[in-house]
């Protein structure tokens, strides 16, 4: 029979040292508090602000002046804020990309193959169905897809 137990085994009946499963806690905390904090800020805050703005823009100017005059000014406004969001992105992460560059690379590989699949998925069978190249390329599913890669990227 054996008796002795290595360190990493508890002891039978043995209180777990409050202090290391603590401190797991608050790492795990930690960890999820900045996901969700990202998500918040890149995702979530966008999306409401966007909402609200489109809604209360309709209700004091009407849709069509939002289809005709401020959309075509929001265009570009909404394209240079999503360059400059991922060059903040990126640039916050300049240390870590620059020290990690194979790391990088194996994570951009299969994210770019996931890309050009899904590209492919959505693509080949609205081709096949005739649909118009105009209809498909603003299909929203594709562009999140899509640029959600870039964000999992950064």
């Amino acid at each position: 029979m054996i008796t002795a137990r290595p360190q990493w085994v508890p002891a039978p009946n043995a209180r777990p040292n409050s202090s290391a499963a603590s401190a797991r806690r608050a790492r795990a905390f930690h960890a999820g508090s900045a996901s969700l904090l990202s998500i918040g800020i890149y995702v979530a805050l966008p999306l409401v602000c966007g909402y609200l703005s489109r809604k209360w823009t309709i209700k004091a100017k009407g849709e069509l002046w939002f289809r005709e005059q401020f959309l075509p000014v929001l265009t570009p406004i909404t394209i240079i804020a999503l360059l400059a969001t991922l060059v903040l992105l990126f640039s916050f992460k300049g240390e870590t990309i620059l020290s990690n560059p194979l790391t990088i690379l194996w994570i951009a590989i299969p994210l770019f193959i996931q890309t050009q699949l899904t590209f492919a998925l959505g693509y080949g069978p609205a081709r096949s169905f005739s649909v118009p190249r105009r209809q498909f390329i603003s299909s929203p599913p594709a562009g999140v897809s899509v640029d959600s890669h870039v964000l999992e990227l950064a």
